[in-house]
């Protein structure tokens, strides 16, 4: 912004929200900084005359005595501001000899005490002994952001996502209490505000991946708005001290950068729930008349009792971190515990029984397994009996059934039941897009995997997800392209490469699909996709070599990657054998056996095809 430059030119240290750095966004709170500032600066425009937010930061500068108020459009001030003298720079293009420029250094020199010369020097600072005093650009950094906004949009990259009418981005809020372990609840809530948004259709809300990813880069307004392609920002800050809880929320023009709504609310944990509600009401009423207020069933799956949604966003934090087996049983019990205060949580019945599903698969024996799957199968039920409108506790049960059970057909109507409720929720789409997949449904699950990502562009498991998509029907070449597109925004997302190592293999290109899948870090992937290559390249010594150190690793857990192995080395019968055990076992890796080229070699036998239909394929 020309006008900061200026001030920054003659050595005065400026404050604005531009200058936030990574981790801290425009969200947060300028008290500190309105208190200590020696000037604060607002720039009134038609827009900012109306903004309560800006005016509220201009009564610091007014009632400290230490207001400087420009005007940049040639606005009034509003009622209350009126007896400051207004530098009007709307004729300024900001250079260091302007009229405007110069009566805007003397003013902030003369709240320092200090005198300027009618021409500052244009290369050589001056007041050197107040460089490090702090100069805010208060009230108005909404307008600051709006002229450096235009500027950005002209730099930009041409991949930079076109604004989407009523598209949103909701951030984590902000843990502002200082401590660590109440993050969850912060980040908890925003979820479930970014939830309730999302079950209205007429809203385009980014997923929960791609916000986080974002919040992580020192980006303005205007910056994360084309990043996303969102016209509209939401963003908070949380503090609890006791049994009281302080939640501010603001909602920016994603164009301008000004803000459109914000609101300040005081209340108990208990009331916590209906903050939620009211901040996604005053989000969607600002957003546009023609979208609808919060749908009478948005609560769907909630709960009433405050402490058991506090326990089910401890859960959520820990499931979601992924970091361990030891924190996966900590969030069940979490969900355990917000159940025992309110058996009809919904939501809390789906995330126990994806926790469940998820302790099964990492279980060290199949009777163990078993057993958590078949709680897991309950709670799914449980949670989609209570919520039918729940687009989440259909997926969940779908998924249950399908990667747990391995019920295929069963699978089938809860997972349509979930695309018809949840078009805006990535997770949602993105697993039907899996089932869709592997079930030969092609059409279905390319338009349900291209909305997934375009809700979630920033969510490398999305993208790897769109690979496998593309890999199932055969489009190698996108598939591949997709999948490296994964491993640009994670370079350390497991079963990657060897996906694009098979897709290699199967364009005709095994050295190049030996030297990706020796990068693989998943066992489960790297020995199979290793062996196939090395039987292409007729190295048989090292493809059985793959097939060793599969066996060693994992024993009778990878009875279906040995079935791969063995369909590809040319042994159809004992590729047979090794998927009749893996049925009995209840591999859940036969939910590839439909679509998965790597056992072609047996698709025209009998038996595949009667295995197919056993499994439920057919």
């Amino acid at each position: 912004m020309p006008f900061i430059k200026a001030l920054e030119d003659v050595g005065f240290t400026v404050w604005w929200d531009g200058v936030l750095e990574g981790g801290t966004r425009y969200i947060e709170t300028t008290e500190e900084a309105l208190q200590s500032a020696v000037a604060v600066i607002v720039l009134w425009s038609h827009t900012s005359v109306n903004s309560h937010w800006v005016q509220d930061e201009a009564m610091h500068g007014r009632e400290r005595g230490c207001l400087i108020p420009l005007s940049i459009d040639g606005a009034e001030p509003p009622l209350g501001f009126r007896q400051f003298q207004v530098i009007d720079i709307s004729g300024s293009y900001g250079r260091s000899n302007d009229p405007e420029v110069i009566n805007l250094i003397r003013a902030t020199a003369a709240l320092h005490g200090r005198q300027l010369p009618d021409r500052p020097p244009s290369k050589e600072p001056v007041f050197l002994a107040i460089r490090r005093r702090r100069l805010l650009f208060g009230g108005a950094a909404a307008a600051a952001v709006l002229i450096g906004g235009y500027a950005v949009s002209r730099t930009l990259p041409s991949q930079t996502r076109k604004l989407t009418e009523n598209g949103l981005v909701v951030f984590p809020f902000d843990n502002v209490s200082g401590q660590a372990d109440q993050d969850y609840l912060s980040a908890g809530f925003a979820a479930e505000v970014r939830a309730t948004l999302a079950r209205n259709s007429a809203l385009r809300v980014v997923a929960q991946s791609s916000s986080e990813a974002l919040k992580k880069k020192a980006l303005d307004a205007v910056s994360i708005a084309r990043e996303l392609g969102v016209s509209f920002i939401l963003d908070g800050t949380m503090k609890q001290a006791g049994e009281s809880i302080r939640v501010y929320s603001e909602l920016i023009d994603g164009a301008t950068g000004f803000s459109l709504w914000s609101k300040t609310f005081d209340q108990s944990m208990e009331d916590l729930l209906l903050v939620k509600s009211e901040i996604s009401n005053a989000v969607t009423a600002a957003l546009s008349s023609e979208v609808s207020q919060e749908p009478r069933d948005s609560q769907i799956g909630a709960t009433r009792n405050a402490q058991a949604f506090n326990e089910y966003l401890k859960g959520n934090d820990l499931y979601t971190a992924a970091i361990s087996n030891e924190t996966d049983v900590r969030a069940l019990a979490h969900f355990d515990a917000a159940l025992r205060l309110d058996s009809k949580f919904a939501a809390a019945h789906s995330a126990r029984a994806r926790t469940l599903t998820v302790l099964g698969n990492s279980s060290d024996s199949p009777a163990k397994s078993k057993l958590f799957y078949e709680a897991a199968r309950v709670a799914a039920d449980r949670g989609a009996e209570l919520a039918p409108s729940l687009a989440d506790a259909h997926s969940t049960l779908g998924f249950v059934l399908f990667q747990a059970q391995l019920e295929i057909r069963a699978a089938r109507k809860p997972y349509e039941k979930s695309r018809q409720l949840g078009n805006g929720e990535a997770p949602v789409l993105a697993r039907f897009a899996g089932y869709a997949s592997a079930t030969g449904q092609d059409e279905l699950a390319l338009t349900a995997i291209e909305r997934a990502r375009d809700l979630d562009p920033l969510n490398p498991t999305i993208h790897r997800a769109v690979g496998f998509v593309h890999y199932a029907a055969g489009r190698y070449e996108r598939s591949i392209a997709a999948v490296e597109q994964a491993l640009t925004l994670n370079p350390q997302l497991s079963d990657s490469h060897a996906r694009i190592g098979r897709a290699l293999l199967y364009l005709g290109r095994p050295e190049e699909a030996l030297a990706v899948c020796s990068k693989e870090s998943y066992g489960l992937s790297r020995y199979p996709c290793l062996a196939a290559a090395h039987w292409k390249l007729g190295h048989q010594e090292e493809a059985n070599d793959a097939m060793d150190a599969l066996i060693n690793e994992y024993g009778d857990g990878s009875l279906y990657q040995q079935a791969q192995i063995l369909a590809q080395s040319g042994k159809a019968d004992e590729a047979i054998s090794a998927l009749g055990k893996a049925w009995l076992a209840g591999d859940s890796g036969l939910t590839y056996l439909y679509i998965d080229p790597m056992l072609s070699p047996l698709r025209q036998r009998s038996d595949f095809s009667k295995l197919q239909v056993q499994i439920g394929f057919k």
